[in-house]
């Protein structure tokens, strides 16, 4: 990691607010102009490169139709937890560039954005 993103990375996550739900563990703090976010997913627990990514994909969209009722400037932080590893996992996915609307379809999608609004909200 790069000086910059360490210096952010532990600011938010000594500074930050936290806050925590079901599938996922918020840490946010107003930084910048600039809102931007972060997902650590484990490798531990996720070991496949293409599960980190497909969750990766599913939280940024989320965090993008989320993001119209936050504060502009936020370092966010999104922690995953096991349980939504195991969820996604449990999920066959097609490979297409369709995978994004099978969630939807699946309601795993609906769920990771609920809580995501819930989270900020409280």
């Amino acid at each position: 990691m790069k000086n910059k993103q360490q210096k952010w990375f532990k600011t938010v996550t000594e500074q930050g607010v936290y806050k925590k739900g079901r599938y996922l563990v918020l840490c946010f703090i107003e930084g910048t102009d600039k809102t931007r976010a972060a997902f650590i997913i484990s490798k531990k627990k996720c070991k496949s490169a293409v599960c980190r990514n497909r969750i990766r994909r599913l939280l940024r969209e989320a965090l993008r139709q989320v993001s119209s009722n936050l504060k502009q400037g936020l370092d966010i932080i999104v922690f995953v937890k096991p349980q939504m590893i195991l969820l996604t996992k449990k999920q066959a996915v097609p490979r297409s560039p369709t995978a994004l609307k099978f969630y939807e379809k699946q309601g795993l999608f609906a769920t990771i954005k609920d809580e995501m609004e819930k989270l900020f909200k409280t």
